[in-house]
């Protein structure tokens, strides 16, 4: 494992654990250090929608029923609970909750693998 050479904390940023307000705004920073300015424009990317038209209002409409409808099924899967904002069925630690693997019960298994369980 890597080892540092001696004290590699020079106080500039701090632990990560440390809650020090610091605002940050890489382009404004990018623009004092090297002149460079932000020249993103949504419009070369993606194209507009027109909020006003009735295919928009129809559409925007329709797509918010299915979202809504999506959102409140309740799910036994931890990752999707948490964006519908559901409470949790399982108490998971961290690891467990972003590191690990989850399978459930009715997960695939590889047929040589199935002699294990």
């Amino acid at each position: 494992p890597w080892k540092a050479d001696g004290d590699t904390d020079n106080g500039t940023y701090g632990a990560l654990e440390d809650e020090i307000p610091i605002v940050f705004d890489q382009f404004q920073e990018n623009q004092q250090q090297h002149g460079i300015g932000n020249t993103y424009r949504d419009d070369i990317y993606t194209t507009s929608l027109d909020t006003n038209s009735d295919f928009f209002k129809q559409h925007k409409h329709k797509a918010d029923k299915i979202s809504k409808k999506i959102l409140s099924k309740i799910t036994d899967n931890t990752h999707m609970a948490e964006e519908r904002l559901q409470k949790p069925q399982v108490d998971m630690s961290e690891e467990d909750k972003y590191s690990t693997v989850l399978r459930s019960e009715r997960a695939y298994v590889p047929p040589p693998l199935r002699n294990q369980r």
